[in-house]
């Protein structure tokens, strides 16, 4: 999206603000969620739900509601660190 402006330019890492307190526990979920589960996380899972349906509904719906928050938590983190001017350049 900044490749539409020509007039940003880099700046070096000593110019640069300090990272927030917040920025390593961003990349160690960031990192967590980058891997998959392992499938013997998954197995015991489908036991667990598999014996009620409303295990099953409930694990979906918690399911959903917990990746929803991520989405939005990560939405929100993006959107508040700097202003973005070009976000709806040439719509």
């Amino acid at each position: 999206m900044v490749g539409g402006a020509p007039f940003v330019k880099s700046l070096s890492y000593s110019v640069l603000p300090p990272l927030p307190g917040y920025f390593w526990l961003v990349m160690a979920i960031g990192t967590l969620f980058a891997f998959s589960f392992p499938h013997s996380w998954q197995e015991k899972i489908n036991a667990w739900v598999t014996g009620d349906s409303w295990r099953s509904a409930a694990w979906l719906v918690a399911r959903d509601i917990l990746l929803l928050g991520i989405f939005f938590m990560a939405l929100a983190f993006m959107v508040q660190m700097t202003h973005q001017a070009y976000i709806y350049s040439r719509f």
